[in-house]
């Protein structure tokens, strides 16, 4: 990947924080596609990679491994065994995309929230109920 392509995948993604911050009527819908694009642009996927997982931490092997140009299988294979600590590429993607996602929409996640994040869905459900009141008018919230 060049230099520009990583520019723009970054200005890219800072464009869907901007516009879930700067939308005053945002919808749980709309949040949703956001934080889907700003992954898709962060973890360098296509629409077909989500078509597999919603998982996080197996969109994130995904990612690596088109990164290393190697099979997801094979991302997992050879972690397995490289660190004692039991971090993995994936985990300290995943990790660094909720710090990311967090920073960067003034949401602070509780560790018992983050505990709870598996999926994509997961992690738009959770931080939902933390955006800025103004930007969450109640209509648009997701059912319970």
């Amino acid at each position: 990947m060049s230099k520009e392509s990583i520019l723009a995948k970054q200005r890219a993604s800072q464009a869907q924080i901007d516009a879930i911050l700067n939308d005053a009527s945002l919808t749980y819908e709309s949040f949703r596609e956001h934080v889907r694009t700003f992954v898709m642009l962060k973890f360098a996927l296509g629409q077909s990679d989500f078509e597999q997982t919603d998982n996080l931490s197996e969109l994130a092997q995904i990612s690596i491994s088109k990164a290393l140009k190697i099979s997801k299988d094979l991302v997992a294979d050879y972690e397995a065994g490289e660190n004692c600590e039991g971090a993995t590429s994936s985990d300290v993607k995943r990790t660094l995309l909720l710090v990311k996602l967090q920073k960067s929409l003034s949401v602070s996640l509780s560790l018992q929230e983050l505990m709870q994040i598996e999926t994509l869905e997961d992690v738009i459900r959770l931080m939902w109920p933390h955006l800025p009141v103004a930007n969450r008018p109640n209509e648009h919230r997701p059912a319970a």
